[in-house]
């Protein structure tokens, strides 16, 4: 969080000052609406209202003269209904005024006052004028009446000047309001951009940073972690170095090609079956792969194989890592059978005891020993040998085929077998037939005395897990038992606490 801060800190600014902007404008704009409704609802109103009274009483003014020329009673009351016409208007015009007048409001009454005023001369005309004394009316009209008229629309026009002079105040505080939101406007969005400018070369600065962190890292992950990429049909499609370097080969001759999941061993077809029968479902695999490099050596890895999903759940790919195990294979196998050795088989027979004391299921330790080895090796050379007992090795792995059997190298040419839930009559079949199939192989042995292929003797102790038996115990009792089968040789004798109790007796 804290490399970000800055950042952080310069995105809240810029967006503070585009707030400001945003809220400074509004404001401004709304006082500059203001201003333009007040020029019209005000100083406009009123010197529009004020500029029509004027000649609505230039036009009363003109009809009364007409009352004094008219030549009958009914002409003088038919101007006289035109004059109270437009005087209604101006009564209206006069209510505009009172409502909208921003000035001193007893101006306005005292011209309103003397309009009404007005109506008495314009009366005592009218009269005259229906009694025939036009020449009454006449001077009345010229001199009162035409004195009163100037008066009235002097003090119409004072109001008139009042209102045009307010309107220009409006428009020149819209003007000021103007200029200084322009002015703000444009400093705030000045700020803005200078800052955005800074924010935008700092954040392509942490972008480059990012870019060449990311570089890094990429190459540490190629460099360090075995993975690689594959389509639906399980083609590479990239890998990395440290892959390229645990398999000893090169990207250009993996990609394109089919992966077999990187395991070249006589188990590969297998392994891939298995592989394929559990990612296909969108589901991740998880095991070990051995691979036999170029010089021959084996190489060990944990696997994990992911299937990749779209967003539809649909597997549109693989990614496969790997994990370097072939130290801890090698510290718990066999390097010349590939087999666990004594190391893994104290582990095993520990666990396998304890599991068959907690189920209560019985447990078969069995030792097999290679008949007259000693002479295989003085006769055929002691690399025909290493042939011979990694044949026995692969001949007694494809025996196992329960997930609760284990077979083990434990010197020499001595091996062990574990064997779980299986009675002691069960136990005596699967060894004699271990013990057939390796004579079956037919590899040749002249010095041997008991047949002229390679044989092995084995000894087995069977128990009950409900005996809670020791794991030192089981095994000098297959000890024994080995003994007693390699009197004879290529024998298998299986022991049990039953079978010793009825001997000794």
């Amino acid at each position: 969080m804290q490399p970000y801060r800055n950042l952080i800190f310069g995105f809240v600014f810029i967006i503070s000052l585009m707030i400001g902007l945003g809220g400074f404008s509004l404001f401004h704009l709304n006082n500059i609406s203001k201003d333009v409704e007040n020029i019209y609802n005000h100083p406009f109103a009123v010197s529009n209202a004020g500029q029509s009274i004027q000649t609505l009483v230039f036009a009363m003014h003109r009809d009364m003269k007409d009352v004094v020329l008219a030549k009958t009673p009914e002409q003088v009351r038919a101007t006289l209904e035109q004059v109270h016409t437009h005087e209604q208007k101006v009564l209206k015009e006069f209510d505009i005024i009172f409502e909208r007048f921003l000035g001193n409001k007893s101006q306005i009454k005292q011209t309103y006052q003397t309009f009404i005023e007005w109506k008495n001369i314009r009366d005592e005309v009218a009269n005259l004028a229906l009694a025939g004394e036009t020449e009454a009316a006449a001077i009345i009209t010229k001199t009162r009446g035409a004195q009163h008229v100037d008066k009235l629309l002097g003090e119409v026009h004072e109001f008139v000047l009042f209102a045009r002079k307010k309107a220009d105040e409006f428009r020149s505080q819209s003007a000021s309001n103007r200029d200084h939101s322009i002015y703000v406007v444009s400093t705030i969005s000045f700020l803005t951009l200078i800052f955005s400018i800074l924010i935008a070369f700092k954040v392509i600065a942490r972008i480059q940073k990012a870019q060449k962190e990311l570089g890094l890292r990429e190459h540490l992950v190629d460099q360090n972690i075995m993975m690689a990429t594959m389509d639906t049909e399980g083609v590479v499609l990239d890998a990395s170095n440290a892959l390229c370097r645990f398999l000893g080969t090169t990207k250009e001759e993996m990609i394109g090609k089919p992966s077999h999941f990187f395991d070249n061993s006589d188990n590969q077809n297998d392994l891939s079956e298995k592989i394929w029968r559990t990612i296909r479902t969108g589901k991740a695999w998880q095991g070990e792969i051995c691979h036999i490099a170029p010089d021959g050596l084996l190489h060990w890895a944990s696997s994990r194989v992911l299937p990749t999903l779209d967003e539809n759940f649909k597997v549109t790919g693989f990614t496969n890592l790997l994990q370097d195990s072939t130290s801890k294979k090698l510290s718990i196998t066999d390097k010349l059978t590939t087999l666990p050795n004594r190391r893994s088989f104290e582990e095993v027979l520990q666990r396998e005891i304890k599991q068959a004391y907690r189920h209560n299921r019985p447990i078969t330790l069995a030792i097999l020993d290679v008949d007259f080895f000693k002479r295989y090796n003085d006769t055929y050379g002691h690399p025909q040998g290493d042939k011979a007992l990694r044949m026995v090795a692969d001949c007694i792995l494809e025996c196992l085929r329960r997930p609760t059997d284990f077979a083990f190298r434990i010197g020499g040419e001595e091996f062990a077998i574990v064997i779980a839930d299986q009675d002691l009559q069960q136990s005596q079949v699967f060894l004699d037939s271990i013990r057939e199939k390796v004579e079956a192989l037919e590899i040749p042995h002249s010095k041997s005395d008991v047949s002229g292929f390679v044989t092995i003797s084995i000894g087995a102790f069977w128990t009950r897990g409900s005996d809670n038996p020791d794991k030192a115990l089981l095994y000098a009792e297959a000890d024994k038992a080995l003994y007693l089968a390699k009197n004879s040789r290529n024998q298998c004798v299986v022991q049990s606490a039953s079978l010793l109790e009825d001997n000794a007796a």
